[in-house]
């Protein structure tokens, strides 16, 4: 459970967000358990995100993240993933596409059914 998931602490992850930033403790956990990335030392919390990106998420999060890294394709790998257990479904966003909230209601959805 989530819940139960002791907060990483020990340092900053990313530049744009240091100690001081009020989602701090959830940003480096999640960093820490290998959920999030960012790109070129920033993580960029403000922004939107793009569909695959709620997907390699997901399927972190739902363990199957180490397998498909090791895949030569990781994007294709993440997308074929998240059509082979239900990710997609109700989703009418291709990968590069911004969610909205509808979506990412959904995605969240099939990911607890998946």
């Amino acid at each position: 459970m989530l819940a139960d998931i002791k907060t990483f602490d020990n340092g900053v992850y990313f530049e744009d967000v240091d100690e001081n930033h009020s989602l701090f403790a959830q940003i480096s956990t999640a960093a820490g358990l290998g959920i999030v990335g960012g790109y070129d030392g920033k993580f960029n919390p403000d922004r939107q995100i793009s569909y695959i990106e709620a997907v390699i998420m997901i399927e972190n999060v739902l363990g199957y993240g180490a397998y498909i890294e090791t895949r030569s394709d990781k994007i294709s790998e993440y997308m074929k993933f998240a059509i082979e257990i239900g990710l997609n479904e109700g989703i009418s966003s291709i990968q590069s596409e911004l969610l909205d909230v509808r979506e990412t209601a959904q995605i969240l959805y099939n990911a607890g059914n998946a």
